[in-house]
């Protein structure tokens, strides 16, 4: 937000050390992945009137805070929804209202699954598509406006169940021409690393 670094001092009103963000259509930045320990469960948001000021001292909140892992991705979802990835849970943030936090509903979507690779999370038109603990994912929008979360990756449940749980944070993905390429690294130096490709075309 500047041209020279004189401005980066860790004040409260610098952007918090996270390391990763997301922009969402009400004209906020949300931030979140702190490597303090303590810090897991925050997302920090900005000022919406300039997006390039920060509150760090109230405009936070907390998901899932104790006991829910760190958190691991946001992405925007609709109009004023937020979807924050932790690693054994997915939570919805409603922002549809103009006074952050008391009018802002957050509530879990699922406390069964979560999603340990933030970088595997994209969008696939109007859903999202992502490595969970139990498989790749789509979240996606009913007919009766209700999120769900299913599994599509039973077909390579094999390469699934073959993933070393300690190495699957470094999973990542991208969505290009209609193709969800996710990349697998196995953790271990005799099975090699897989790059596996959804069809979401043919939905295969």
């Amino acid at each position: 937000s500047a041209f020279t670094v004189t401005d980066e001092a860790d004040t409260n009103a610098s952007f918090p050390k996270t390391t990763f963000a997301e922009w969402t259509p009400n004209n906020r930045m949300f931030a979140s992945g702190s490597l303090t320990v303590a810090n897991r469960d925050i997302v920090w948001f900005s000022n919406s009137i300039d997006p390039q000021t920060w509150d760090r001292g109230t405009n936070y909140f907390k998901v899932r805070s104790g006991g829910g892992g760190a958190v691991t991705w946001l992405k925007a979802f609709k109009e004023f929804e937020l979807i924050i990835y932790k690693e054994d849970s997915i939570f919805v943030l409603n922002m549809d209202g103009t006074t952050p936090l008391t009018d802002w509903d957050l509530k879990p979507l699922s406390v069964a699954v979560g999603c340990p690779a933030g970088r595997t999370v994209q969008d696939i038109g109007n859903d999202h598509i992502f490595l969970g603990t139990d498989g790749v994912r789509l979240l996606s929008r009913t007919t009766f406006d209700k999120l769900r979360v299913g599994v599509i990756s039973d077909p390579i449940r094999d390469i699934i169940d073959s993933i070393n749980q300690d190495a699957i944070a470094t999973s990542n993905a991208w969505f290009e021409n209609g193709l969800y390429i996710l990349n697998i690294p196995t953790g271990t130096s005799t099975v090699p690393d897989r790059t596996v490709i959804w069809d979401s075309i043919a939905a295969q």
